[in-house]
């Protein structure tokens, strides 16, 4: 849980980053956190759908593919 909110927040940072170069853009602010229960070990790869507002995220040692829905806040492993 900790760490999908750690990659999302630097996720925002970088997208934040490279998106716009203002010196006053507002911090980022954690919003939600999304457990992923069942999980453990690393993370392997990560990708974003942005029109879909979901991330997959590969769990190496659980050989899964979680789904996290960020419009609704649910993950399930596929």
């Amino acid at each position: 849980m900790m760490r999908l909110a750690i990659f999302l927040s630097l996720l925002s940072v970088s997208v934040a980053i490279n998106g716009s170069h203002r010196a006053d853009a507002a911090p980022l602010i954690l919003k939600q956190s999304i457990p992923l229960p069942g999980v453990k070990g690393k993370f392997d790869h990560v990708a974003i759908d942005l029109v879909g507002q979901r991330v997959f995220i590969a769990a190496k040692v659980n050989d899964t593919l979680e789904v996290v829905d960020l419009k609704t806040g649910l993950a399930c492993e596929v």
